[in-house]
């Protein structure tokens, strides 16, 4: 799941990775050929 914090939100590459059970929050970006597992965490301030 994508979620905005402090009017920040994530970019993610198209062909980056991001298991839907995933949490990236604000100011993150997944670049190309990143992946990002089951239960992870990414939070940018």
């Amino acid at each position: 799941m994508r979620y905005a914090f402090d009017n920040r939100v994530p970019t993610i590459h198209p062909e980056a990775y991001v298991s839907p059970l995933a949490h990236v929050i604000g100011d993150v970006t997944v670049e190309k050929g990143c992946y990002v597992g089951h239960g992870a965490i990414l939070r940018g301030d």
